[in-house]
């Protein structure tokens, strides 16, 4: 999907133009893989490691 297409397809959520913007930004940066990086950000800020996605899906929580 073009980015000037995705306007469009959130448009419906009622959401400001400011957030679809966000949205806009935000896929393409995905596209152009400017997001790929993995960092220890999430450890460093709270102290524990991050949870895998099957972790979150699970219910597993941080003791």
């Amino acid at each position: 999907m073009r980015p000037s297409s995705r306007p469009g397809s959130r448009a419906g959520y009622g959401a400001p133009e400011w957030e679809l913007e966000a949205w806009i930004s935000t896929y393409t940066a995905i596209a152009a893989g400017e997001l790929a990086e993995v960092t220890d950000d999430v450890e460093r800020l709270t102290g524990h490691p991050p949870l895998s996605l099957e972790q979150v899906m699970s219910g597993r929580r941080i003791a």
